[in-house]
């Protein structure tokens, strides 16, 4: 199985303005959300103290970001079929 890794450092976390809040819905919302074909699922998630991180597994999408998806496409032009 192929997967993301979407690792959080502690110190940037602190650093950003909400940043340990964003995490923490974050993860609720991915724990809440039921599967779906269109939806990233998170596969597991870990801390690890002694590396002051946080380890987000994800399944992978092969189509890149969502943001490199819209930036391949004319404004507007997303075909219904891509963007359900």
């Amino acid at each position: 199985r192929i997967v993301a890794l979407k690792i959080f450092h502690w110190p940037w976390l602190k650093r950003v303005n909400g940043g340990e809040l964003s995490l923490k819905r974050e993860l609720t919302a991915l724990r809440a959300m039921p599967r779906h074909a269109n939806v990233v699922s998170m596969v597991d998630y870990w801390r690890d103290p002694t590396k002051q991180k946080s380890v987000l597994v994800l399944d992978y999408m092969p189509c890149g970001s969502l943001e490199q998806l819209l930036a391949r496409v004319a404004p507007g032009a997303l075909p219904l079929a891509q963007a359900r």
